[in-house]
């Protein structure tokens, strides 16, 4: 027998006696609940819809953020604006701006030969200014032709190292969840069975007490019944030696 329905059962039984009721379990303090054991949700029809409906209804009488001990909002880059404008751009999902490729370009003044000393002189800094780029990045593909096999081959080992420890790392708190869960369950499990077997002794016993209190009121019914047979019988007697 489940906790609420043992629980119903001997209200009722208490209610037929007609005693008043006090609901003790309201000057108790919050405890557990036991979902290893209470089957009620999966056996009553319409309770799970019911607790879902209670949950939502509770969820939306509840702020955001009800506990003074949350931290406020995290402001990403402030001292960098334009990282910070990036950010809102792939907030509202604006596309990203192409990359300007005029600077990697190469044009002669329009004007040719025709054209100013300072038009000239403006081509020939983009020209060097892109050579240099060039040169750049001839240096870092040696480089990274020199290196970048090992720094790539230690990074992997590196990562894999990573990988590892936070493997195992997850598989100790798996462990530790599991460990926790099955003694959860054997704890609750041993709680419920008390439970059900207080609450079978404590209906059997409500039951007696019900018994009994029949078995009296009918005792006194009987006796009240001799009390008027013998009353009778005494006036019965009176009438008998008057004669």
């Amino acid at each position: 027998m489940s906790s609420s329905v043992a629980f119903s059962s001997a209200l009722q039984l208490r209610q037929a006696n007609g005693s008043s009721y006090h609901s003790y379990t309201s000057d108790l303090p919050l405890n557990d609940a036991l979902p290893y054991f209470d089957r009620e949700i999966e056996t009553q029809p319409g309770l799970q819809s019911r607790v879902e409906r209670e949950i939502q209804n509770e969820l939306g009488k509840t702020p955001k953020v009800d506990d003074s001990r949350l931290p406020p909002p995290l402001e990403v880059f402030q001292s960098r604006p334009e990282l910070l404008a990036e950010v809102e751009r792939a907030g509202k999902g604006e596309p990203l701006k192409a990359i300007d490729t005029l600077r990697f370009q190469l044009p002669a003044p329009q004007a040719g030969l025709k054209a100013s000393e300072e038009e000239w002189t403006k081509a020939v800094d983009n020209a060097a200014t892109q050579l240099m780029h060039q040169e750049g990045r001839l240096t870092n593909l040696e480089l990274l032709k020199r290196y970048g096999a090992n720094h790539w081959r230690l990074h992997n080992f590196q990562q894999e190292a990573f990988a590892k420890q936070y493997e195992q790392a997850t598989e100790a708190l798996l462990a530790q969840t599991t460990t926790l869960n099955r003694k959860r369950r054997q704890e609750q499990t041993t709680a419920g069975e008390t439970i059900s077997a207080l609450e079978r002794k404590w209906t059997e016993l409500i039951s007696r007490g019900l018994q009994l209190e029949v078995a009296n009121i009918s005792a006194e019914h009987e006796i009240q019944a001799l009390q008027l047979e013998e009353q009778k019988l005494m006036e019965q007697l009176a009438q008998m030696e008057q004669e």
